[in-house]
C-alpha cells in the first residue's frame, strides 16, 4: 500500500493477547501506538478498565509482555470500528475485558467514566483523616459525589464534575 494510502487509512484493529495461555483478552481500534499504550498505562497505574489493567498487570508480573497483535490494518475509522465490534461479536464479549461491545457514543462513555471515577473515589472519612478540611472543602466533595451519583444513574454531560475535580484538585 502507498503511504499516501496508508496516511488517508491509518486506523488498524487489534488483540491484546496473553501470552502464557494465547488467549485474547482485549480488542481495540487505534493508530500509532494505540495498541501499546494499554501496558504503558498499566505501569503508571492509571485505571481505565480495572479487568484489563489486572489482567495486564499479572501478565508483567510473571516477566512477560502483552501480545499486540494488529488483526486488520490500513482502514479508514468507520471501517475499524466496524471491524472493532465484528471482532468482539466472533470472539465473544463475555470472553473479552472490554467494557463494552466497540466504541460507544460520547453519553454512554461519560457514564462508564463517571462510574469508573466514583469508585476510585477515596470516601469521605478517609479523604477528612490524610489532611484537616476546610469548611470549603467539604462542601465541595459532598457536591462531587452528588454530582457524579446522579451522572451515573443518568447520561449526561461531564462539565460540571470536571469543575468539581478541577476546584478539589486546587484546593487539596
Amino acid at each position: 500500500m502507498s503511504v499516501s494510502s496508508t496516511s488517508q487509512h491509518p486506523f488498524y484493529v487489534y488483540h491484546l493477547r496473553d501470552p502464557r495461555d494465547g488467549v485474547v483478552f482485549y480488542v481495540g481500534k487505534g493508530k500509532g501506538g494505540r495498541m501499546h499504550s494499554h501496558a504503558r498505562s498499566a505501569r503508571r497505574g492509571w485505571i481505565d478498565n480495572p479487568a484489563k489493567v489486572a489482567r495486564i498487570r499479572e501478565i508483567h508480573a510473571a516477566g512477560l509482555e502483552v501480545d499486540c497483535l494488529k488483526v486488520h490494518e490500513h482502514l479508514s475509522e468507520p471501517e475499524a470500528f466496524r471491524l472493532e465490534l465484528k471482532e468482539i461479536e466472533s470472539i465473544g464479549l463475555g470472553r473479552l475485558t472490554n467494557v463494552a461491545p466497540g466504541t460507544l457514543s460520547p453519553a454512554q462513555s461519560d457514564r462508564i467514566r463517571a462510574s469508573l471515577m466514583f469508585t476510585r473515589l477515596t470516601s469521605f472519612p478517609e479523604w477528612c483523616a490524610l489532611r484537616s478540611r476546610t469548611v470549603s472543602e467539604r462542601a465541595l466533595y459532598q457536591r462531587l459525589v452528588r454530582e457524579m451519583t446522579m451522572m451515573i444513574a443518568e447520561p449526561c454531560e461531564m462539565t460540571s464534575a470536571r469543575s468539581i475535580t478541577t476546584e478539589l484538585r486546587v484546593s487539596t
